[in-house]
């Protein structure tokens, strides 16, 4: 551990000689809770939350999923940071509250989310600007399903918000309450539905913000998010009858306060911390009467999570020529526990489990960011964990490497002077100057990787990291996908056998998890189109068994291999007057990689087999606007979707319309507007439906809804 920071603190002493910087807020670098990345020399896809509102979803995966990796961007493959804190569920947010979603495309983003195809996700939430504001959404409809020889029931599905703020000089403060009732439609035939499954959620936020001087920042922000999921289901099939009923309850507190200093020209500290408490119970009921079924059953669960987490930033800026060297330390606490208790009565017979995780786990991320003018950055630094253990097996590893190097062809040496005055003040902070600075990573339009109103650009990336996992991802809230708050990202082996247990414990040490991903974002056009290119690839191993057909299973180590490639163009076809439209299209190519194949077959996180060929997914938007007229169409497609029926598997090709929407703007006296809108959301081929995650759930969505603001 000395060895680790003696040379950070000599770099820190040697920069603190050279010409300092200084600004009031650092806006301009991507928090990622455990380390932070220059946003205008970081790949990333861009979204802002305003084209997303119209939509009815309640997990932000489906509303993202066209704009970044097709079917592949599905709940447990996206892990999120909310201004900096990666303890918590994006979804405790309404999309109302979300003012801009960034997908990082950085190897040393994903260091902490070994060991499958985990992608980072940033959220930042709104602030309102004036004086003051409130404002109002609602949105219902009706909804039903398809994928089944049976007709199915309707429902209706609710969103309401409202929010308010008000900004007075160096205290500002605001809040927002928001109901979602989801619900999914159930085949009729032989059931009657009572109650069809549906989540009712209320999610409550509000924000403190203080600013006693012009050195100082102090964020408090709360959340508290309740809900309960109700089912009950009578069925009449021939010769007997079955009565199933669930209902499930939890509470969801997670309380954050920042502090965020400027202590001397050009050294800032950050310091956050969170505590996140989630109850959550459930318990079903199913009494059969059918020969020779008869029975009953009575099953509950209840679980406890608990996650306290501290980080401390310091960060120092200084200038030497057209040179920025920006050293960073990183230091993080965490402690968790995760308690479950599960009982289950049976015919007479009863049976009860209870397991309890706990762990803390200290970090320290000392890290390295050089820059010259606009048009180089150089990253390196290291995730280091001196005490306490991982959640995962490590080997005893204590040093997670990562580094990135960006290149602007188009930009170096035409301006590395005046880019070096506008990175210096990046790296210090300023807003300002970090928009001149970011240049084609200034988002001015939606669902961009950052397209700026600078020169034309030509940024080449390369980044490595080694990954770990430093927390236990059990925090999230139950929704009608998965019923419960618990999600494995671990890989599911399956061998000759028709199962594989997990070794024991120790047995098997895995090698390190590594990650390399390269790429490259030309922006032209006056900042009006853009092409980016992203190869990643991943290498990981994890415990199994290989059965020879009799005696004991052999262990191994089977090494999993993921090649990705994704390209995304996004074009302002039209940007003047009165009429505004953009365009994005993109495609993702994944294929995984088993060794021994022969002896394995792999279901992967992201829903492909392997050993399998490459399949081909992607999304298509639009958004336009003409004066008050606004409309949105979202299309996701999918080649070469596995599915299996009857032990036969086949290949299909999706199109799937997961949203559509126009609406129109009233504008009222005293600057007030009302915005209607209709949104359909859920169409397209059959084949959608089979095992795909987000590209379809077999819901149709039918519904109306009006926004106002003043």
């Amino acid at each position: 551990m000395k060895q680790t920071i003696r040379p950070f603190v000599a770099l820190v002493l040697c920069c603190c000689a050279m010409q300092p910087l200084y600004a009031q807020h650092d806006s301009t670098h991507l928090d990622l809770g455990y380390l932070t990345l220059n946003k205008a020399f970081t790949q990333q896809i861009t979204i802002r939350g305003a084209d997303l509102e119209k939509m009815p979803f309640s997990d932000l995966s489906t509303a993202i999923a066209a704009w970044a990796y097709g079917a592949y961007s599905k709940p447990g493959i996206l892990q999120y940071v909310v201004d900096g804190n990666p303890v918590t569920d994006v979804n405790a947010y309404s999309i109302h509250d979300i003012e801009e979603v960034v997908i990082v495309e950085n190897a040393a983003a994903t260091i902490g989310t070994a060991p499958g195809q985990g992608e980072l996700v940033l959220i930042r939430t709104k602030r309102g600007r004036g004086p003051g504001g409130f404002c109002a959404s609602a949105q219902t409809g009706v909804v039903g399903a398809t994928g089944s020889e049976y007709t199915t029931t309707t429902a209706l599905f609710h969103n309401y918000y409202v929010s308010g703020y008000r900004n007075l000089g160096k205290v500002s403060f605001g809040g927002s309450a928001n109901f979602i009732r989801d619900v999914q439609p159930y085949a009729n035939g032989d059931q009657t539905v009572v109650t069809p499954p549906g989540n009712d959620r209320w999610r409550l936020n509000g924000y403190l913000d203080w600013r006693p001087d012009d050195q100082n920042r102090i964020a408090l922000t709360m959340n508290y998010t309740p809900q309960t999921q109700k089912e009950n289901l009578d069925s009449t099939a021939q010769g007997g009858s079955e009565f199933d009923q669930v209902e499930a309850h939890q509470h969801f507190v997670l309380p954050h306060l920042e502090w965020e200093g400027h202590w001397a020209k050009g050294l800032i500290n950050d310091l956050q911390g969170t505590y996140l408490h989630s109850n959550f119970s459930q318990s079903s009921l199913s009494v059969v009467s059918q020969q020779p079924n008869s029975g009953s059953l009575y099953f509950s669960v209840a679980t406890k999570n608990y996650h306290l987490w501290f980080r401390d930033r310091l960060s120092y800026a200084a200038t030497a020529g057209n040179w920025v060297i920006r050293p960073e330390l990183n230091v993080s606490y965490e402690h968790y526990s995760d308690q479950q208790r599960v009982f289950e009565f049976y015919n007479g017979g009863a049976a009860q489990v209870e397991s309890l995780i706990k762990n803390s786990v200290f970090l320290v991320t000392p890290e390295l960011d050089i820059n010259y003018g606009q048009a180089l950055d150089i990253v390196a630094g290291a995730m280091t964990h001196p005490g306490g253990k991982m959640s995962l097996t490590n080997n005893g590893r204590e040093v997670y490497p990562f580094g990135s190097v960006t290149l602007d062809l188009l930009r170096l040496g035409r301006d590395a002077a005046a880019g070096a005055d506008a990175a210096g003040s990046d790296a210090a902070g300023s807003d300002a100057a970090g928009s001149a600075a970011a240049g084609s990573a200034a988002s001015v339009g939606s669902g961009t990787r950052g397209i700026g109103t600078g020169g034309a650009s030509l940024k080449l990336f390369v980044s490595a990291a080694s990954r770990a996992e430093p927390s236990n991802e059990s925090y999230m809230l139950a929704g009608l996908e998965y019923p419960q708050p618990f999600l494995s990202l671990s890989p599911i082996f399956t061998g000759s056998s028709g199962g594989l247990p997990p070794a024991p414990g120790g047995n098997l040490a895995p090698p390190n998890y590594w990650i390399w991903e390269a790429g490259a974002t030309y922006v032209g056009w006056h900042g009006r189109f853009q092409a980016s290119y992203t190869f990643e690839r991943r290498i990981a191993t994890a415990n199994g068994l290989i059965y020879s057909g009799s005696g004991q299973p052999d262990y191994v180590l089977p090494t999993w291999t993921a090649t990705l490639h994704h390209a995304d163009i996004r074009v302002k076809v039209i940007d003047a007057g009165p009429v505004r439209w953009q365009v994005g299209l993109n495609l993702t190519m994944l294929r995984s990689k088993m060794d021994p194949a022969d002896s394995f077959t792999w279901y992967s996180d992201a829903g492909d087999i392997a050993p399998d060929p490459w399949s081909v997914t992607g999304g298509w938007v639009n958004r336009l606007q003409v004066k008050d007229f606004t409309a949105g169409l979202d299309l996701l497609y999918h080649t070469g979707v596995m599915t299996q029926s009857g032990g036969i598997y086949g290949r299909h090709t999706v199109i799937y319309i997961p949203h559509l929407y126009a609406g129109y703007r009233f504008h009222l006296p005293q600057n007030r507007s009302l915005e209607v809108f209709a949104a359909l959301a859920g169409f397209g081929s059959k084949d959608a439906v089979y095992g795909d995650g987000p590209m379809s759930d077999g819901r149709q969505f039918y519904t109306i809804g009006a926004n106002f603001c003043l």
